[in-house]
């Protein structure tokens, strides 16, 4: 579908844990110690925010538990326009 992810991207003083420069997205996965860090990862949102990115969080253990379902919330965020279903040619046919 042409989206790339960049793993652990630097942003300004953050780093994203996965970032799309084509569709300025950045994907977080917020493992247990995310607890603790609210206010810090409110920060980031807004600084992040402010750069006109698009912030999508989700827990480890949304991802672990389905992460079928994870992949296409992402895409379905992006408005990824999907390719029409077209059968393959057959040469001659």
């Amino acid at each position: 579908m042409g989206v790339r992810f960049r793993r652990q991207q630097p942003i300004g003083k953050y780093i994203a844990d996965f970032y799309c420069a084509k569709y300025r997205c950045v994907v977080e996965i917020d493992g247990i110690s995310h607890d603790t860090k609210i206010e810090q990862d409110n920060d980031r949102d807004v600084y992040m925010k402010g750069l006109g990115l698009h912030i999508l969080r989700f827990t480890q253990g949304e991802v672990l538990q389905d992460v079928e379902a994870i992949m296409n919330t992402i895409i379905a965020s992006l408005n990824v326009p999907t390719p029409p279903l077209t059968p393959p040619s057959r040469g001659g046919e």
